[in-house]
């Protein structure tokens, strides 16, 4: 644990604690917006953490999340909502099925944000057509390897964060398009 004391010109002074990791990004962004604050940071370590502890730790707070429900609630909202019922969620390709949380991801939120095997799962579940996340997982590294990107190599029991392609958002556009036709 690391912790940081800030001293505010009215002489209020507030403590942080939490990983060396959230301190210093509290830190840096206190400073761009409140170049009068004074801080001193002082590690205390009060247990010694694993890697791979730090690493999920480092990584939860770089990046940044979307709620499931958002994501759902965007399927249903989106203006192509007709397209997808007919197209993706009433036919039966799983690798469509798969990649539509990450299309919404694309789409409606920030492109560079990633969705885990187990995460897609619940999306597909609360639209109506559940998929298992070994399933979701086996489909994202077989058929729908070439629309995603990873964020890291599968490994058991490490989850990894899917993105979708350029290549994978032309596809899917392709697919919601023939609805049109």
């Amino acid at each position: 644990m690391a912790k940081a004391t800030l001293q505010f010109e009215d002489g209020t002074t507030a403590t942080l604690e939490g990983t060396p990791e959230e301190v210093a990004k509290l830190l840096d962004l206190l400073r761009r917006n409140l170049p009068s604050v004074r801080a001193e940071a002082t590690p205390k370590h009060t247990q010694t953490k694993s890697k791979s502890t730090s690493k999920r730790a480092k990584s939860a707070v770089e990046r940044e999340e979307v709620s499931l429900v958002d994501i759902i609630n965007a399927a249903k909202d989106s203006d192509d909502s007709d397209a997808i019922e007919k197209e993706i969620l009433d036919r039966t390709s799983q690798v469509d099925r798969v990649l539509l949380p990450l299309y919404l991801v694309y789409e409606n939120f920030q492109e560079h944000l990633g969705l885990t095997s187990g995460e897609i799962s619940k999306i597909t579940r609360e639209l109506g057509i559940p998929i298992h996340t070994s399933n979701v997982a086996n489909t994202l590294a077989g058929p729908a390897s070439k629309y995603v990107i990873g964020d890291g190599v599968r490994k058991k029991g490490q989850a990894v964060r899917y993105r979708m392609s350029r290549k994978g958002h032309q596809y899917l556009q392709s697919v919601l398009a023939e609805s049109s036709k």
